[in-house]
């Protein structure tokens, strides 16, 4: 009998470290601006996680698929590390804005620092920020089923916590420990500085909750032990889903809506055969789709609102122009408030700074150039093929792609209109789920040969 990789030892014990640094790092990691000696602590301990996952990969079965999604998680790493390097001052010069800066800077007596990046203090920051989520996405590649199943019912008890530090923190003054930010009075925030972070996180404890509630669900007529399993995910599904309205974040409502449609799609109840012989697969779909209906219809009509009554349509345009201001270099990673302070229009400087596009993609444009969004599109094609892979397995061993999948789009889409990755929190959040997916993807054909044979034990093939 073959041993499989949550039977060792070594990975178990691996497994336990990489809970414990997604729980520190999702508890301390909420904010996207301000950092202090927790965040270096976390930092700390990814470092032998890190290379402990590194080393457990090496001592496995080789897999190309899997190294394919190593080598890009390490472009990412690679683009602040380039950025700190210096650069000749010709090639420093090419872009329009530094052109400016240099002129502005030779005005005032000075000199500048010909290196890639125009902060470099930021850029360091950045790159130390990617250390937890790069020991998360590695432990997890080392890390088998077994583990990936407690890392998944963390998330979802993380961001029930959240939740429930939330409601806590509506009774308690400003300067309550119970408040991480004191700064801003609590509203609903839980462990982020953003009640919209707080709202994407609910989201994945949706996801999470309902595929449990549904497999479990399904698993009910095979002899499944626990038959309240079902009804208690189910209940933790329908409480964060009436409680996200509370967090005032309009997106993360509409991502829950098209979520809640995913989830049993994605998990294949509604195949063509079921439809056909059962009537609650028919309005099973047929709910689905309706809820598909009213997320584009909704997300349709916050569209016109937000062009007509807020500033962020205006952030991500300004941003994309600034950015190609800095092109092909890029003005440094962590580096977008002064770049965007110095080039924005002055009808967008306000009495507060704006201290994020509200759109990754395009702020990754203005802080990374060429360089970034080349590895950017290098990491949307490996993590789309990675679950086009990892969905075709059969049903019963999906649930884990499923999540991972819908997890990611979530956070994906969410970045389309504000900022998640920029916090510890959900960056590691989404590096475990990343590193799920990538596992379930390398491992699809041995989960049909594996399903094959078995069939094949029992005659029925």
């Amino acid at each position: 009998m073959q041993t499989t990789v949550d039977d060792r030892r070594d990975s178990r014990w691996l497994g336990h470290a990489l809970q414990w640094l997604l729980v520190l790092a999702f508890v301390t990691g909420g904010s996207s601006q301000i950092s202090g000696w927790d965040d270096t602590t976390v930092q700390l301990l990814s470092l032998p996680i890190l290379a402990w996952g590194l080393w457990a990969i090496s001592g496995q079965r080789a897999n190309a698929f899997r190294n394919g999604a190593i080598a890009v998680a390490a472009l990412i790493a690679i683009v602040p590390l380039l950025q700190l390097m210096p650069l000749p001052e010709g090639v420093w010069r090419w872009p329009d804005a530094r052109q400016q800066l240099a002129d502005d800077i030779a005005a005032a007596g000075g000199v500048p620092e010909f290196r890639w990046s125009l902060d470099p203090s930021a850029t360091r920051a950045a790159l130390l920020f990617l250390l937890p989520p790069l020991a998360a996405f590695a432990a997890t590649l080392a890390t088998g089923r077994t583990v990936h199943r407690r890392l998944l019912l963390t998330i979802m008890l993380l961001g029930l916590f959240s939740l429930l530090l939330g409601f806590a923190q509506l009774g308690v003054p400003r300067e309550s420990l119970l408040n991480p930010f004191p700064r801003w009075a609590a509203q609903l925030n839980g462990v982020f500085a953003n009640q919209n972070h707080q709202g994407i996180s609910l989201v994945l404890t949706i996801i999470v909750a309902l595929t449990g509630m549904l497999t479990s669900a399904a698993r009910a007529g095979e002899g499944l032990r626990q038959a309240w399993t079902p009804w208690l995910y189910g209940f933790v599904a329908l409480f964060a889903l009436c409680a996200l309205p509370l967090t005032n974040s309009r997106a993360s409502v509409l991502i829950a809506v098209f979520a809640v449609a995913a989830v049993p799609l994605a998990l294949g109840f509604f195949d063509p055969a079921s439809v056909r012989r059962d009537w609650r697969a028919k309005a099973g779909l047929a709910g689905s789709l309706g809820l598909i209906a009213l997320g584009v219809w909704g997300t349709l009509g916050w569209m016109r609102v937000d062009a007509v009554d807020e500033l962020r349509s205006v952030f991500r345009a300004t941003t994309v122009d600034i950015g190609a201001a800095h092109s092909p270099l890029g003005a440094g990673i962590g580096a977008f408030v002064p770049a965007f302070e110095q080039a924005a229009p002055p009808i967008l400087l306000r009495p507060y700074y704006i201290n994020h596009a509200h759109n990754e993609f395009v702020q990754w444009w203005l802080e990374g150039g060429l360089v970034a969004m080349v590895v950017l599109a290098a990491a949307l094609l490996a993590l789309s093929w990675a679950a086009a892979r990892a969905l075709r397995v059969r049903k019963p061993d999906r649930a884990q792609a499923v999540v991972a999948v819908t997890g990611l789009a979530a956070l994906l889409g969410h970045s389309w209109v504000d900022y998640p990755m920029r916090t510890v929190s959900l960056a590691t959040v989404a590096a475990v789920l990343a590193g799920i997916l990538v596992v379930r993807a390398g491992h699809r054909h041995r989960d049909v040969g594996a399903h094959m044979m078995r069939g094949r034990e029992r005659g029925d093939g």
